[in-house]
């Protein structure tokens, strides 16, 4: 699902303002994932919401509750981790 993704990448951020040497890394793997798993799909600009453990999509349409989720992701990523690659490509 999106929302985990966006989750992790979030406390990632909180991690990384109390100092983890690891959780910029870590959140970069995590939006990377989330940008060949689930975005720019199934259109551009969409996204997939929930996949199968095959990675096929088990929803025929974009719920418009992800996109909180990804805003949100995609904003503390951009306060808390500023420069960070995968991170800036995912919040724009």
């Amino acid at each position: 699902r999106v929302w985990p993704h966006t989750e992790a990448i979030k406390a990632a951020s909180m991690r990384h303002a109390r100092g983890d040497t690891d959780a910029r890394r870590f959140a970069e793997s995590i939006a990377s994932t989330l940008m060949q798993r689930f975005l720019n799909r199934p259109f551009a600009g969409g996204w997939v919401d929930h996949l199968d453990a095959q990675g096929a999509p088990l929803v025929d349409y974009v719920p418009a509750s992800s996109l909180y989720h990804l805003a949100l992701a995609a904003s503390v990523a951009a306060q808390g981790f500023a420069g960070a690659t995968a991170l800036a490509k995912a919040a724009s």
